[in-house]
């Protein structure tokens, strides 16, 4: 079958199922694997009969290097993973080595005119500038294998998301996979530009200590769009011995940027609602906290009416 490979550091989940959607929409019956849970199946998995298929590559460990495709899409290159890739020359190399080999591959790593007006044309479910750039670049790819401008636009408006990305439990419960400084702002950006009149509070788990450490500074820097930030305990790695970071040294560290940066013990909740968007954000469990924060509001409301 003919391979599609959708892969770099952020956007790459949303990206493929949005990618898989157009060309379902084109009738070409993909086979797709994704990261997470794509709404429109209910599964991270859609099998197809078609000759296309669309999967995430992750690289983690360079496993996107296995594969021989004739598509690649690159949402964005930012360096990660710092317990494998021990420096961000390391990390793009990566990319453009394996790039070299498919040197017969369509490869999208910008957009064009011709796409964004496209996107113009369609309604596209997610806010934010990087998620508008990411369709852009689907609708890139979807025009190199020929889809033609009506099924793009269908696929779009069929789009309903992924689970964990800007997934919503409660009118002001938002929980989001964000665990890389970028993703942190990109999210914050779009979420302030979906609820302009909202107070956002945001609360972070750091996803292993190897990336709390090497990124520390930049994290400390990425809740200039939120009101408030909180911080969960580190959210360690089965692999991680060495553990010399806090969650004490990331507070400290943002609070020379952030006026109000505290840990998450301190967080006093208010029932208000209405004004209030809890964002929660991290690659750990703190999606569970998020899940039963939104629970309980949705009780509160359903007894209070």
């Amino acid at each position: 079958s003919d391979l599609l490979v959708v892969t770099g550091t952020h956007g790459i989940t949303t990206t493929t199922a949005l990618l898989g959607t157009i060309f379902e929409a084109a009738g070409l019956d993909p086979t797709v694997l994704a990261g997470d849970i794509v709404k429109n199946w209910g599964s991270s998995v859609r099998f197809g009969k078609g000759e296309y298929f669309i999967v995430e590559g992750d690289e983690y460990q360079e496993k996107f290097r296995l594969f021989k495709p004739i598509g690649v899409l690159i949402p964005s290159l930012d360096w990660d993973h710092p317990d494998y890739f021990k420096t961000r020359e390391d990390y793009l190399n990566s990319f453009e080595s394996w790039l070299k080999e498919n040197k017969e591959a369509k490869v999208v790593r910008t957009f064009e005119k011709a796409d964004e007006k496209i996107f113009e044309k369609a309604k596209f479910i997610l806010p934010g500038e990087k998620y508008r750039q990411n369709c852009f670049k689907a609708i890139r790819l979807s025009r190199l294998f020929e889809i033609p401008q009506e099924a793009i636009i269908r696929g779009i408006n069929n789009f309903q998301g992924v689970k964990r990305r800007l997934e919503y439990y409660a009118d002001w419960v938002v929980y989001d996979y964000a665990h890389h400084p970028e993703e942190i702002k990109a999210t914050l950006t779009a979420l302030k530009e979906r609820h302009p009149d909202k107070t956002l509070i945001a609360i972070f788990q750091p996803h292993t200590y190897t990336r709390t450490e090497a990124f520390l500074n930049d994290f400390a820097k990425s809740f200039s769009d939120a009101d408030e930030v909180y911080f969960e305990e580190i959210y360690a790695s089965a692999r991680e011995k060495d553990r010399k970071i806090t969650i004490e040294d990331l507070i400290r560290e943002t609070q020379k940027y952030h006026p109000h940066a505290r840990h998450l013990r301190e967080l006093k909740l208010s029932t208000k609602g209405g004004k209030i968007l809890y964002v929660f954000m991290g690659a750990g469990d703190i999606w569970q906290k998020a899940k039963k924060l939104g629970e309980l509001f949705q009780k509160r409301k359903r007894g209070s009416n």
